[in-house]
């Protein structure tokens, strides 16, 4: 587990931080890779842990635009990782990490956000259509890379806590 943590951050890294003229990663394989370091450094009850698996939800992708094979069967703390693709605010139940796809339906989108509010889901976007008070993390492009912003008030609402590293890293708290 640990060497696909690092291969991963390595991933997160080089996708941040490359040198202008250097080769980048897709982008779908950045956005996985961002997805498994921000369910890595993110603490869920303990509830939430005696499951088998880490449910990765995908909303407004088909799940092979997002690099799915970077995270699919990986362990999470001794929980192998699913991704799933979903399409109504009803099958948020029993997502981990809920990932809204700024091409997605707002008001579906803002649906699931609510329907995911009473569980202990994370919920990530990179729609600057959903409010970001509505979201844990929202990701944003900026000089070419991709960044993101924390919403600690959410993010406590579902019980959840980020690690300090993820918060150091976040472009915005609040």
């Amino acid at each position: 587990m640990i060497r696909i943590a690092l291969t991963l951050l390595a991933a997160f890294w080089t996708a941040t931080s490359s040198p202008a003229g250097a080769e980048a990663l897709p982008e779908r394989t950045v956005k996985a890779a961002y997805l498994y370091n921000f369910a890595l450094f993110t603490e869920w009850p303990a509830s939430s842990a005696q499951r088998a698996t880490f449910e990765v939800c995908v909303a407004g992708l088909d799940t092979s635009d997002l690099a799915v094979e970077i995270i699919e069967n990986k362990k999470l703390r001794d929980r192998t990782m699913v991704v799933r693709g979903i399409s109504k605010p009803a099958e948020t139940s029993g997502c981990d990490l809920l990932y809204i796809n700024g091409m997605f339906n707002r008001s579906t989108a803002l649906q699931m956000l609510k329907e995911s509010s009473s569980q202990p889901t994370l919920t990530v976007t990179d729609s600057s259509e959903i409010p970001f008070k509505e979201v844990m993390i929202l990701m944003h492009h900026e000089n070419d890379r991709i960044g993101f912003d924390i919403n600690t008030l959410t993010m406590k609402l579902a019980k959840l806590s980020f690690s300090s590293k993820m918060l150091r890293l976040a472009h915005k708290v609040i």
